[in-house]
C-alpha cells in the first residue's frame, strides 16, 4: 500500500542470510573475514526482486545504512537505476546493532571512493558504536582485534541496548525533520524490528522483516505505524 504522506517510510530488510547462520551455528562472531561482508549470491537476488516494486512509486529520498551488505541491497535493487535524481544518502543511526564483526563498517572517505554517486557526507568516524574514547581513532579491523584479544567480562563493545534505543530515536526523529515526505530507508533486522516496536498489554510487539521483506507507514509522534 502506498500513502503519499508526511514521513512514509519504506524499509527494506537486507538479505545476508550467511551472517545470521555464521553467528548462530559456525560461532565466529569474532572472525575478521566477517568484517562489513557482502551479501551471499542469494541475498544478490532476493535484492534484485525488489525491483518490481520501484514501478510508479514516488520516492523523495534514499536513506540508507553505511554496512555493505545495505549499500548492495540497495544497488542491487534497482532503485538507483529507477531514480537517478534521488539523493541517496548514508546514515549511520539506522545501522545494525554491533554484536559482531559483521556489523563494524569502514571509513566514510573509502566509501565515498567505492561509490561516487553515493551521499556519505553527514557520517562521522568512526560512525560505528564505540564505547571508549581511545578507539575512537582507529580502524573497524583494530576495534574488533582489541575486543577478541582482550574481552572483558561484560562485552562493552557490544552495543547496549539503551545506546541503540535511543539511536533508533534519533533516527525516527531526524525522518520527521526531513522536508521529503516519501522516503525510503535500507536496513537491518534488529533495527526495523525495535524501531516498529510497540507495547501491547505489557508485551513488545514489532515488525520482524524477512531478507529484502519491504513495508510501509508513518512515523506518528515517536511510533512507526506500518501499514503493509
Amino acid at each position: 500500500m502506498y500513502n503519499d504522506s508526511k514521513d512514509q517510510v519504506r524499509s527494506a530488510n537486507v538479505g545476508s542470510d550467511d551472517v545470521a547462520l555464521a553467528k548462530l551455528l559456525l560461532k565466529v562472531d569474532d572472525d575478521l573475514n566477517l568484517l562489513d561482508c557482502t551479501l551471499t549470491s542469494k541475498g544478490i537476488q532476493q535484492a534484485k526482486a525488489l525491483s518490481s516494486r520501484w514501478k510508479d512509486m514516488k520516492v523523495d529520498l534514499i536513506v540508507f545504512s553505511p554496512l555493505r551488505r545495505s549499500i548492495e541491497t540497495m544497488i542491487y535493487s534497482g532503485i538507483l537505476d529507477a531514480y537517478p535524481s534521488i539523493r541517496a544518502i548514508a546514515n549511520h543511526m539506522c545501522t545494525e546493532r554491533l554484536e559482531g564483526t559483521c556489523d563494524l563498517g569502514r571509513d566514510p572517505i573509502q566509501l565515498q571512493k567505492d561509490h561516487p554517486s553515493l551521499d556519505f557526507s553527514i557520517l562521522p568516524h568512526p560512525w560505528w558504536y564505540h564505547p571508549f574514547e581511545e578507539v575512537s581513532v582507529g580502524d573497524s579491523a583494530s576495534y574488533w582485534g582489541r575486543l577478541i584479544q582482550v574481552r572483558p567480562a561484560d562485552d562493552p563493545y557490544i552495543e547496549l541496548v539503551p545506546y541503540f534505543h535511543d539511536r533508533i530515536n534519533k533516527f525516527k526523529q531526524w525522518i520527521q525533520d526531513r522536508p521529503e515526505k516519501n522516503i525510503v530507508v535500507f536496513g537491518h533486522h534488529d533495527f526495523f524490528f525495535q524501531m516498529t516496536a510497540h507495547n501491547v498489554d505489557g508485551e513488545i510487539v514489532g515488525k520482524s522483516l524477512k531478507n529484502a521483506e519491504m513495508i510501509s507507514g508513518r512515523i506518528i509522534e515517536d511510533q512507526f505505524i506500518w501499514t503493509e
